[in-house]
């Protein structure tokens, strides 16, 4: 009787390691990790945006001005420094290169990635969080924004840290308005006025509250001291610069950067009208645009049948990002990069609700989902895949809640493995055009430190490009 009983408390332990183990969130960060980071600094730096950043890091180091930017010896007002302090102090540790430039990107990307499972958590089951993060994962367009050396991710990962402090406030952590506040702060420290994404989306979700819980909101200690924080991380910078530079920062700064690429089409090669972005997710978003597309309609219906705050917020996310950037004229496909998360979300709540639910409205999204996804994806793999799912029905049918999960699980896996097949591409060892003309004249005139004067302008509006000078 005593072995019996050693054995089932052997096996009762084993039964709930596995379900409240931290395992499969360490293995999905691992996975996560490696892929991000791997080769990173393998292939030289992209022109413009990737080479101004860089060569404006390379500039603190070099002039030990950490308060002014500078690019070519000149002050530069585009942007808060965030971004550019964090890569100096990269440059610092781990030497100027390719890697160091990009390492800030690619570990704020690790950061959000570790954040999914708490947003699942909060949507019901961590497992959410998990497959969201495979979603992202599988995601070209996403994986080589992360592995890019520029202000968007950075931004998407102090956004997400603003909505999952907000949501422990809606949980009765008055504590996560500190966390909004720090979070919000940042995110204008890095881009400026993007971070408006943030208060918006918060802002819509409290007013659908309601007026008392504005009220409780308004007379919440917390929520004043988190505006305090806020203003104490993006004040004292702004304050300088003012001080220092007068009107000539704030014209650029805000004139230029954010009024006139609201109202014209700046420095940008896209062009398009309200359904630009909506054809740009279908691309970039590729191979779950339209898993995320009918899961954006599941949520919806959740949603009026029962509150449920976190999907709620995810949808206005989804909402407040593509309506305000359509409504601006600057175009860049980039600018869709902090509702990506909230895409992969829902797309992975769908997923799991057709999987443990057995909800056939859920199971339905995907099924056409897919049905549109094969018409764009590869032949072999889309036959594969579906004569799997059919055959998976065919056997399994007279246990209709074992077959929907099979086809679930099918269709999931297929998408992945369509997804996953596209990203050996982001690790090629490329060199651009312009980082080899610039090593060739570095090594035929390594004593001349002048500034290169190239005609015909290759750059359409300037030369040399940022990827150049750095």
């Amino acid at each position: 009787m005593t072995d019996q009983s050693n054995s089932q408390g052997r096996d009762s332990l084993r039964a709930t390691w596995l379900q409240g183990s931290h395992w499969p969130v360490a293995v999905y960060l691992v996975l996560a990790f490696a892929i991000l980071f791997f080769r990173l600094g393998a292939s030289s730096l992209l022109d413009w945006d990737e080479g101004l950043y860089a060569q404006i890091s390379k500039e603190i180091v070099r002039t030990h001005d950490w308060l002014t930017l500078h690019w070519r010896g000149q002050s530069w007002f585009e942007k808060p420094p965030l971004f550019m302090w964090l890569t100096a102090v990269a440059y610092k540790i781990g030497g100027i290169s390719e890697f160091s430039a990009r390492v800030v990107s690619a570990l704020a990307a690790v950061a959000l990635f570790g954040l999914l499972p708490a947003f699942g958590k909060i949507l019901g089951d961590r497992w959410i969080g998990i497959l969201a993060g495979l979603i992202l994962l599988t995601n070209n367009e996403f994986l080589f924004r992360s592995r890019f050396g520029t202000t968007d991710i950075l931004l998407t990962l102090f956004l997400w840290l603003a909505f999952y402090g907000f949501l422990r406030v809606e949980a009765g952590k008055a504590r996560g308005w500190l966390v909004v506040g720090a979070a919000l702060g940042f995110a204008v420290l890095d881009k400026s006025m993007a971070a408006a994404v943030g208060p918006a989306v918060i802002g819509a979700s409290l007013l659908l509250d309601g007026p008392k819980k504005i009220k409780q909101t308004l007379l919440c200690p917390q929520f004043w001291v988190g505006i305090l924080i806020a203003v104490v991380i993006v004040g004292p910078w702004h304050l300088i610069m003012h001080l220092e530079h007068g009107m000539a920062f704030w014209r650029e700064y805000l004139g230029l950067q954010v009024v006139t690429r609201m109202r014209a089409g700046v420095g940008s090669f896209y062009h398009g009208g309200r359904l630009f972005y909506l054809g740009q997710l279908q691309n970039d978003f590729y191979p779950w645009f339209f898993p995320g597309l009918f899961a954006l309609a599941i949520a919806l219906r959740n949603i009026l049948r029962e509150r449920q705050v976190g999907l709620r917020l995810l949808l206005l996310h989804v909402a407040v990002v593509f309506v305000l950037y359509t409504a601006v004229q600057t175009k860049n496909p980039w600018y869709m990069l902090p509702l990506y998360p909230a895409l992969a979300l829902l797309t992975a709540a769908l997923f799991l609700q057709a999987w443990k639910k057995s909800d056939a409205a859920a199971l339905g999204a995907i099924l056409l989902g897919g049905v549109l996804d094969a018409l764009m994806g590869p032949p072999a793999a889309v036959a594969v895949f579906g004569a799997l799912a059919v055959l998976a029905y065919l056997v399994l049918h007279r246990r209709q809640e074992l077959a929907q999960r099979a086809v679930a699980a099918i269709i999931f896996g297929g998408i992945l493995l369509i997804g996953a097949a596209t990203l050996p591409d982001l690790y090629h060892n490329r060199e651009t055009d312009v980082a080899h003309f610039g090593k060739m004249i570095a090594r035929a005139f390594p004593q001349d430190q002048q500034a290169i004067l190239i005609f015909g302008r290759p750059y359409g509006a300037g030369a040399p490009g940022p990827a150049l000078t750095y």
